[in-house]
């Protein structure tokens, strides 16, 4: 299902969480390119995820939050996380850090009203990835993401298209250990994040 019209805005969004609790994949708007969604931890939905951009099955997922508090309350005590958190977020960076359940897990907090509406909504966190088939630039139209994915287009239950979006490069990707920081992907806080921690 296309969705262009968000004029009946909870509408919208009701039809986006009943897709994700049926372990659907939905496409929406972020705050950098168009992303491709479930429900987090939701391995039928993680599985189709890969089989639709046709990526290797164990690459970890990022998770996508609406609250600083939720992504804090996810990771093991960290001063760089915290530091990342209250001055970073909501914003494109994706901040990787050990759980306190002791897994390595990157967390997401978009500024995307819809993005964070939408997971207040379901009232449970969503993984998100580019939306673009694997090894393809990150789609900033639904017709390009359709061209790239041919038949699997149709395998996304609902898909919220709004347009083109204006170019914006994807996520500043950290990794934050307890005592050193390092930047495993270049996006537009690369260079203000080193600033702020001295990194090389």
């Amino acid at each position: 299902m296309i969705i262009s019209d968000i004029s009946n805005y909870n509408l919208v969004l009701d039809q986006l969480v009943a897709s994700l609790r049926a372990s659907k994949l939905i496409c929406i708007p972020s705050d950098t390119s168009y992303g491709l969604s479930g429900l987090a931890f939701d391995a039928k939905a993680e599985s189709s995820l890969h089989e639709l951009k046709g990526q290797d099955p164990s690459k970890p997922l990022s998770i996508m939050f609406a609250e600083k508090a939720d992504i804090l309350n996810l990771f093991k005590p960290n001063k760089l996380v915290e530091l990342l958190v209250e001055e970073y977020l909501p914003g494109p960076l994706t901040i990787i850090a050990e759980t306190k359940q002791g897994k390595m897990v990157g967390a997401r907090l978009p500024d995307h009203n819809l993005s964070r509406d939408l997971i207040r909504k379901i009232a449970a966190p969503i993984f998100t990835s580019s939306a673009n088939a694997h090894g393809l630039p990150a789609c900033y139209s639904v017709e390009e993401l359709e061209n790239q994915l041919g038949d699997k287009f149709k395998d996304l239950d609902s898909v919220l298209d709004l347009g083109v979006l204006d170019f914006k490069p994807a996520s500043t990707v950290v990794r934050a250990n307890l005592d050193s920081l390092e930047i495993l992907r270049e996006g537009d806080l690369s260079s203000e994040i080193r600033q702020r921690l001295t990194l090389q």
